[in-house]
């Protein structure tokens, strides 16, 4: 994922954001890509060093995916893709689905229609 791009400030007030007024920064190369030329952006809306959660956009093409060391709960708000593993599961994503990626998954994003999702990741503390 890029570097957050405006992580929200602590506090006790619920953070609303309304997708349509996303200040989305400009789209970058995914350099995992294996197909295509994928392009990538993110909003980091929480980072706590273990924690993190925010929006994320990516354009059509493939690139590889290693989840070592966290768990990653998506919500997928726009688009079309597969979650493709290394052991040749399938999971295809649309708007609405939810999804658990577990910790030492790997394989590969297969992104055909632009993807936006909605996700909070929660990392190994050792």
């Amino acid at each position: 994922m890029n570097a957050p791009h405006s992580p929200a400030e602590h506090s006790t007030t619920p953070h609303l954001v309304d997708l349509n007024d996303v200040p989305w920064p400009e789209l970058q190369p995914d350099p995992r890509a294996v197909v295509g030329d994928p392009q990538t952006r993110t909003i980091t809306l929480v980072d706590s060093g273990n924690h993190e959660a925010g929006l994320w956009e990516c354009t059509p093409g493939e690139f590889a995916s290693d989840h070592r060391g966290y768990i990653e709960f998506i919500h997928v708000i726009d688009g079309d893709a597969d979650l493709v593993g290394d052991d040749g599961s399938v999971v295809t994503l649309a708007p609405g689905t939810i999804v658990t990626i577990p910790d030492g998954w790997s394989g590969r994003w297969r992104v055909r229609r632009t993807v936006v999702k909605s996700f909070a990741i929660i990392r190994d503390g050792s």
